[in-house]
């Protein structure tokens, strides 16, 4: 058997394998370079993180006790200051009535309990007053009478003793014999100058007791007419009558006064929910509404405490708002202390307060999420 040899080119089998260790070296060459993707494209995307839309806000309060008769605002409206935002029926109101009423008619009855012990006073000190005054008057009459019997006796004795002064002035030999019989003697004269010196003591003294007596009925007099004004004053009249005008001008201010109670926006802001409705009795001091100050808007967002070195204030962020609205805001204020997590194996963070920057923010709800970044928007 002859066997031919052929000579054409040896070719191979066309199902053959790749080997294994090639197979290993593509495999690690394609998940370094996914790795490497990956890193890159994390490089360029800032991290993000969730915060919330804050505002100030005012919080509109029952002035009274009552029932919610008109609710005129909705949540979101724009509202301005002093616009009526609810009706409140009063209460308490008929009862504030009753009870200043019965205030009023308490303190009648204390003022005329008062004034009648005033009259009843103020009888007995005069009555009293009036007495002594009778008996100074009394006092006075008799000394005037003892005055002009002094007096009297005082000008006779003068009189006398001037007449046998005078000088004779006839030259009549009778008429000085007669002034010679009639002449009293020394002893006569002596007396009746003692006498006069006496009735001239008595007289300054009477005087003396004369003014001290006029002068203690003008004082009673004077005082008989303050003692009514006085008096009044001491017993705290005026203080009592005052008091009671007060709580019937309340009365009457109440009477006048609409049971039902307006309640008014206190600024210009947006309304938030509304807490009550229609025949909902509230308290006073309930919330019935939060007002909240979009001039004054801030978003609210807790950070992870490894990024502290790149925090500082003024520093500019940028916010994404729902529908992707893109808009930057700086750092305002960033806490002296971080918060720990509830998991003791997490990161703390840090809560971090963003005000507006740049273009004006998107209305939204108050508490809409939005997502913070460390990049300034573009």
């Amino acid at each position: 058997m002859t066997h031919q040899k052929s000579t054409g080119p040896t070719r191979s089998s066309p199902g053959r394998p790749a080997t294994l260790f090639r197979t290993v070296i593509l495999a690690g060459l394609a998940l370094a370079g996914s790795a490497a993707l990956t890193q890159y494209v994390r490089s360029q995307i800032p991290e993000q993180f969730s915060g919330e839309l804050q505002a100030r806000s005012v919080e509109v309060t029952a002035s009274v006790n009552g029932v919610v008769d008109q609710v005129s605002v909705k949540p979101g409206q724009i509202v301005y200051p002093d616009d009526a935002l609810f009706v409140i029926d009063n209460l308490d109101h008929a009862d504030r009535i009753a009870s200043a009423q019965s205030e009023v008619d308490r303190l009648a009855a204390d003022l005329r309990i008062a004034q009648a012990e005033y009259e009843l006073e103020l009888h007995q000190i005069l009555g009293d007053m009036e007495t002594v005054v009778h008996d100074i008057r009394d006092d006075l009459a008799q000394l005037e009478g003892d005055r002009f019997q002094l007096s009297f006796r005082d000008t006779a004795f003068s009189d006398f003793l001037g007449h046998l002064d005078n000088p004779v002035a006839s030259t009549d030999p009778m008429d000085l014999m007669r002034l010679l019989r009639d002449a009293p003697g020394p002893a006569m004269q002596l007396g009746v100058m003692i006498e006069r010196g006496r009735i001239e003591n008595d007289l300054d003294t009477k005087q003396a007791r004369i003014n001290l007596s006029e002068s203690r009925l003008s004082r009673l007099q004077a005082e008989q007419e303050q003692l009514p004004d006085k008096l009044h004053a001491a017993l705290g009249l005026p203080a009592m009558e005052e008091q009671l005008a007060n709580v019937r001008g309340r009365v009457s201010e109440l009477q006048y006064t609409e049971s039902t109670q307006v309640v008014s926006s206190p600024i210009y802001g947006m309304a938030g929910l509304v807490q009550v409705d229609v025949s909902d009795a509230v308290q006073q001091g309930y919330t019935l509404l939060r007002i909240f100050d979009r001039s004054h808007e801030s978003v609210q967002v807790e950070l992870p405490s490894r990024l502290a070195p790149e925090l500082s204030v003024d520093r500019e962020v940028s916010l994404t708002f729902p529908g992707g609205e893109l808009r930057s805001g700086r750092i305002e204020a960033i806490p002296p202390q971080a918060t720990r997590p509830a998991n003791v194996d997490g990161e703390s963070q840090i809560a971090v307060t963003i005000r507006p920057a740049g273009r004006v923010w998107p209305t939204l709800p108050i508490g809409t999420t939005v997502s913070v970044s460390l990049g300034s928007s573009s």
